[in-house]
């Protein structure tokens, strides 16, 4: 497995983490969910939500080579519907599924 690096996530990700979750639910989510329930999971998203939780939550972005491969997002601190501590997403790009990047 190739090196992951951990980062805070800055509002310059908020594309690249819009778009690896988008993939993540189509592709990975796929053995899981109907194809149904992965396009609304997927309508609820926006780059607008995914800037608010950079904002708002401790957001981790996992690196391998430069390049997001995953990401987290935590409330620290309780913020919209979330209590303090809880995960609000997490999500590996389908090209690094399964080789660590989440641990």
């Amino acid at each position: 497995m190739d090196d992951v690096a951990v980062r805070p996530a800055h509002e310059d990700d908020v594309d690249a983490l819009y778009r690896l979750g988008l993939a993540a639910i189509d592709q990975s989510a796929a053995g899981h969910y109907d194809e149904r329930q992965r396009r609304a999971w997927a309508a609820r998203r926006s780059r607008d939500g995914h800037a608010r939780m950079v904002r708002e939550t401790t957001t981790l972005v996992a690196e391998i080579r430069g390049e997001p491969a995953g990401f987290a997002s935590v409330a620290v601190r309780p913020v919209g519907g979330l209590q303090a501590g809880e995960v609000d997403q997490l999500f590996v790009d389908p090209r690094h599924g399964g080789r660590g990047v989440a641990r």
